[in-house]
Formats: structure tokens, C-alpha cells, sequence
């Protein structure tokens, strides 16, 4: 059973069911128990949305509203709060070991089975996947955080997460600590996840991240080999639409943004809205 988790807040709603429309496809027909964080009350229509979504490929919805006290010195600057709901996992499901994080503005286009399945082992807090940033604004990770080589800075939207290995070392205290010091930067979980997991999470072939600078950016300008870029190009497995612009702004260039209409379509037509 895979225990997939993904936040769904205020618009992104409906492009959470189109997430989620897509990893329960192409995960079909492994099993999926899937656990959606949210603030806002959801409205009957929503909540009944997303039901029929993961209903349609016979799997488990699991609600969690992440009460004021739960996200309380959370601030998102830039991004909803919500962005922090992901570290509250280890709490918000204690019975759980292990769960998969998925952002919302992404499109999953094959199994997550292996992706799952991957080892994580001590000191090993979680997996993901690097996160490469522009040319021009290449000493963030390093400036703020001291975090030298790029392939060391991890992107938060897919998180393969060791929840029984975050409570024994209470890593949420760790990043509640980080998340009100004056080291917050702009994007603040995923920054507080990098300083505090640092040395402690292993790194996944980009394949199941492929953020959009994978697509736009010279292999040479990418941590990673040639032959790993030319890999995760041919063949990815989950697209991640990073950057002001998604596939549902009218200014979205991005080459693979007709999948996102795919998915969110085929939701339409599994419910009655």
C-alpha cells in the first residue's frame, strides 16, 4: 500500500485532483491510501471532487485539517502557509513509517511503485531530488545555508519521507526553530527542510522530479551527468511545473504543459460538479 500525501488549499484544489488523477493512473493497480492536508474547511463539492477522483482507481481518502495550533509560527511569505504542512506529516500521521509528498502543480507519468519501494537508510531522514537553480542567481543555496556543491539542495515537491526516523530525532522542533530564526529564506520549507536534513537524505535520479529547469537549462548548468540528464529527459516520471507559470497560466511555455489538460479533463468526467 502506498501512502501518498499532497496539500490541497483554496484554487490549487483542482489541480491537486489532476495530480492525483494522474499518480493513481499510472500507479494502477497497486493500491493507494491517500492523505490530503488542508486549513480551509472544504466545501461538500470539493471534498466530494477529490473523493471521486481517488474512488475511480479503488483508492483510500484520508482527510487531515492542520488546525491554527499545528501550523502556528508557519509564516509563507511569498507562498500560502500551507507550504509547511508537509513537515507536519510526522505528527499528522504517527501511525504511518514511511509516506510519499507530492505537490500539486505536477503531473505523475509513470508507476511511483519504484519510487516507493526506494531504501532509506540511517541517517537517511527522506529522498528527493535536487533542485538547480538559473544562472543567475547561482549562490543562493550557498550564500544562505552554506551549502556548497548545487546538487546538495534539495526540492521539496517530491518527498519520499522516514517519518518514524523524523520522531526519533524530533525534526519538526528542528525546523519549528529554523522556521522562526532570521535564516528563514524565500522558499521557506523547503530552506528549513535543507539545513536541517543536510548530510541526511539520499538523492533520487531526477527522473521523479523533473522540475522545469531540467527541461530549460543547458546540461552543463544541471548537477547532474550528461548521461543521468539524457535519462531523465527520455523517460521521466513525475513533471514538475516549478516557476510563476503553470500549465494553466496562459503565459506557460513549458513543452510538456498539454498533460496537465489531460488529467484535469479526464477529473471533469469522473464527477458530477
Amino acid at each position: 500500500m502506498i501512502e501518498l500525501a499532497c496539500i490541497a488549499e483554496g484554487d490549487y484544489l483542482r489541480h491537486t485532483g489532476a495530480m492525483l488523477h494522474s499518480a493513481l493512473l499510472r500507479t494502477a493497480p497497486e493500491s493507494c491510501s491517500v492523505h490530503v492536508l488542508h486549513a480551509s474547511d472544504l466545501s461538500k463539492q470539493d471534498s466530494d471532487y477529490l473523493q471521486q477522483v481517488v474512488e475511480a482507481f479503488d483508492g483510500h481518502l484520508n482527510f487531515l485539517q492542520v488546525s491554527p495550533e499545528q501550523a502556528a509560527g508557519f509564516m509563507g511569505g511569498y507562498f500560502h502557509y500551507s507550504v509547511w504542512f508537509r513537515v507536519l506529516l510526522p505528527v499528522l500521521l504517527p501511525e504511518l513509517e514511511r509516506v510519499l509528498y507530492l505537490d500539486s502543480d505536477m503531473i505523475v507519468t509513470d508507476s511511483l511503485q519504484p519510487l516507493w519501494e526506494t531504501e532509506l537508510d540511517e541517517p537517511q531522514l527522506l529522498a528527493a531530488v535536487s533542485n538547480p537553480f538559473y544562472p543567475f542567481m547561482p549562490e543562493y543555496p550557498q550564500s544562505h545555508f552554506g551549502i556548497s556543491d548545487p546538487a546538495d539542495y534539495l526540492n521539496s515537491g517530491v518527498l519520499l519521507m522516514n517519518l518514524k526516523r523524523m520522531r526519533q530525532v524530533d525534526l519538526l522542533s528542528e525546523i519549528r526553530r529554523f522556521a522562526t530564526g532570521p535564516q528563514l529564506g524565500q522558499y521557506p520549507d523547503q530552506d528549513a527542510l535543507n539545513v536541517t536534513c543536510k548530510g541526511k537524505w539520499l538523492h533520487l535520479h531526477p527522473r521523479w522530479n523533473m522540475q522545469s529547469t531540467f527541461f530549460e537549462l543547458a546540461k552543463e548548468d544541471l548537477p547532474f551527468s550528461t548521461s543521468t540528464i539524457d535519462e531523465a529527459r527520455s523517460n521521466p516520471a513525475v513533471i514538475h511545473y516549478i516557476g510563476p507559470y503553470k500549465p494553466w497560466h496562459y503565459l506557460c511555455t513549458h513543452s510538456l504543459r498539454t498533460l496537465y489538460f489531460t488529467h484535469a479533463a479526464a477529473t471533469l468526467s469522473l464527477i458530477h460538479i
